[in-house]
């Protein structure tokens, strides 16, 4: 009995969970995660009575533009919100695409 016992503990012991993931790659988040920005930039200055909705309307449009589900994008948001170090990562590249942006428009005009 105590072997079966122990036995089981030890199975129990090596199983480890499964490790969450995101749906989609930081490949995919990057630009998703881009256009979000600027999005809320975009938003910033509007009353505040409306810009909840305006965001979840800038939301909607940036899955459908990016071919992603809403509910997978917001799951692997809140996701990476307990992901210091990807989040740090993926918004390493999202400000380093963003600076690129900013200086070729300075540079055009």
């Amino acid at each position: 009995m105590i072997r079966l016992l122990c036995l089981v503990f030890l199975l129990l012991g090596s199983c480890s969970p499964p490790t969450p993931t995101t749906y989609y790659s930081e490949d995919q988040l990057v630009p998703i995660f881009i256009d979000i920005h600027i999005a809320k930039a975009a938003i910033q200055n509007a009353p505040p009575a409306i810009r909840d909705s305006l965001y979840a309307g800038y939301f909607r449009q940036l899955c459908t533009i990016h071919h992603v589900n809403e509910d997978s994008l917001q799951h692997d948001m809140d996701f990476l919100t307990k992901e210091p170090d990807r989040m740090d990562r993926l918004y390493a590249q999202v400000v380093d695409s963003l600076e690129v942006r900013m200086n070729d428009t300075r540079t055009a005009d």
